[in-house]
């Protein structure tokens, strides 16, 4: 894949377990790359979450194939948060398309 098709990057974070201070468990999200990339919205639905109405935007990011991004990851930007649902290279082989959501809270 040529440099100029991704002409930005995009922060990758990932949640890691650690033990804290007294043996428990504590999660945390830490950025594991800035990955050269697009993203770009697919589809936008309604929903309800805690009786108020959210959206919901289904993202894609495409990516070069060799970037390590994972299920449950997140792609951050813009102020915007997308949970990494599903990864899956492109039949060429040469880059990774993401299906990701973002929750976008009802006014």
């Amino acid at each position: 894949m040529s440099a100029g098709y991704f002409k930005r990057t995009y922060p990758v974070w990932r949640k890691t377990t650690t033990d804290g201070p007294y043996g428990e468990p504590v999660e945390e999200w830490n950025k594991i790359a800035d990955a050269p990339g697009r993203a770009y919205p697919a589809r936008m639905n309604d929903t309800f979450a805690a009786q108020q109405q959210a959206g919901i935007v289904t993202w894609t990011f495409a990516t070069p194939a060799d970037t390590d991004i994972q299920t449950s990851d997140q792609v951050r930007f813009d102020g915007r948060t997308l949970n990494v649902l599903a990864v899956s290279v492109t039949s060429r082989g040469d880059r990774i398309e993401a299906l990701a959501e973002e929750q976008q809270a009802g006014s």
